[in-house]
């Protein structure tokens, strides 16, 4: 007996289904095992450690999941949850912001950087704003093409 379920939610999927397949655009993507799909395609790692301490002295970063095992532990984490949400905030928020504010700033203080000229300092705000417009209008274009293919 087959049962078409259709849905986004990986734990339904999980606790329901054998077999797995993708569809986009009304095209198959994919036909399997769940567990085929997710080594594929998953961004979640696992790490199995013989580990022969005491689990009470171990000690991982923030977002690193674990449980134990015969033989010591399995460790399931997403390579970017490793880094501390301070770090992660700096290197995707605030970094790309200074970058295209650090030139005028140095410009107000009378330390042009590099040697640039005098221009710079006005060109690198509107290049920021010319990127951001740009990545803008190109999620909006997606959204506009978006075609759910389940729930």
């Amino acid at each position: 007996t087959t049962i078409m379920l259709t849905t986004h939610d990986m734990e339904d999927i999980e606790a329901l289904c054998s077999r797995v397949m993708v569809l986009g655009h009304g095209k198959k993507l994919f036909d399997g095992k769940l567990q085929d799909l997710l080594e594929r395609y998953d961004t979640v790692r696992n790490v199995n450690i013989k580990y022969d301490g005491e689990l009470a002295d171990l000690r991982l970063p923030e977002g690193i999941k674990w449980k134990q095992t015969e033989d010591g532990i399995e460790l399931s984490y997403n390579p970017i949850d490793v880094y501390p949400l301070p770090l992660r905030v700096l290197f995707t928020v605030i970094a790309p912001f200074a970058l295209t504010m650090h030139v005028p700033a140095s410009w107000i203080l009378d330390k042009p950087l590099y040697g640039w000229p005098v221009w710079t300092a006005f060109v690198t705000p509107l290049a920021g704003a010319v990127v951001f417009a740009v990545m803008t209008a190109l999620f909006h274009l997606a959204m506009r093409h978006y075609r759910s293919t389940g729930s």
